[in-house]
């Protein structure tokens, strides 16, 4: 009767004490889960091949570690019976010198399946302060690419891999010549399926009329990280920050779609990379299906 009488006599203060209680529960289960847990997001993307390939998506690690030797991140992979591997960059942090966990992950991957490693923003920063050679530290493990290509065959179906990091646009007075000619290349490269790992998806995601991927939509499918997923999501508004977008950009994880062009997986990531924590954003294994109508 007294709780009834309370609740009858301040119902906005009742009202505004058990959203906070509930906020005082709700947000370290969110930031602990953000953290340490684990999520399988899967996609299917269509192409004329008679066998379907099973690609799983790492992206944007950033030196996070699940379970003792990462055996949660793997026992998760191996679960999803990859053909391929395909890792989109920030495996690293910029300012952390030591790799040898990365190494560690990425040697225990290519057990699993073949692995393909592109670079983001911090293998770049990482090589500048500290010299770093990722395809010296991978090489053994993984096929670094880093602005190449490299053709394999599995079930019978020879998949083209191109890698790049870098902002590139199919618009005249964005043009980096460089990238575009390699992209150029790549799209033009004799095989069944064409996958390209690209860390930065401003390019691939940003464009209203998505003219980047309708113009090399010969891809089968582009794979891009870097965002995560705006790190804090926010229920009905979405990611809060994303790298050249800024504020509450609006959707920066996904399958993007759209008639003649090129579909573009954008993978939330699995690390934190900065001191804000991810929140409501649980890290993200990506396992797309490829060759499935």
């Amino acid at each position: 009767m007294h709780i009834r009488w309370l609740f009858l006599r301040h119902p906005k203060r009742i009202a505004i004490a058990v959203l906070l209680l509930l906020l005082c529960i709700l947000c370290p289960v969110s930031l602990y889960r953000s953290a340490y847990g684990l999520c399988v997001t899967r996609y299917t993307v269509s192409a004329d091949i008679d066998t379907p390939l099973r690609v799983v998506q790492l992206s944007d690690l950033h030196g996070a570690v699940f379970g003792e030797n990462n055996e949660r991140l793997l026992s998760a992979v191996r679960d999803t019976a990859p053909d391929l591997i395909l890792i989109t960059g920030d495996t690293v942090n910029a300012w952390e010198p030591d790799v040898s966990a990365a190494t560690a992950l990425i040697a225990a991957l290519s057990e699993i399946a073949p692995v393909y490693v592109s670079l983001g923003n911090h293998e770049i920063a990482h090589a500048e302060r500290f010299g770093s050679d990722f395809d010296a530290f991978w090489g053994d493990y993984a096929e670094v690419l880093d602005f190449s290509t490299a053709v394999v065959e599995i079930n019978g179906v020879r998949v083209a891999l191109g890698g790049l990091y870098g902002y590139c646009s199919v618009h005249p007075e964005d043009t980096v010549d460089r990238e575009t000619a390699f992209l150029d290349a790549f799209s033009a490269r004799d095989a069944d399926v064409h996958l390209l790992l690209a860390h930065l998806p401003l390019l691939w995601t940003t464009d209203s009329d998505h003219s980047a991927a309708a113009h090399w939509n010969t891809l089968d499918a582009v794979f891009c990280g870097h965002n995560h997923g705006g790190q804090i999501i926010w229920p009905l508004l979405g990611g809060t920050y994303a790298p050249d977008m800024g504020y509450f950009p609006g959707r920066v994880w996904g399958l993007y779609e759209k008639d003649g062009a090129a579909p573009v997986i954008l993978s939330r990531g699995l690390g934190s990379g900065t001191f804000v924590p991810r929140f409501n954003n649980v890290p993200e294994i990506v396992v797309c299906d490829v060759g499935v109508e």
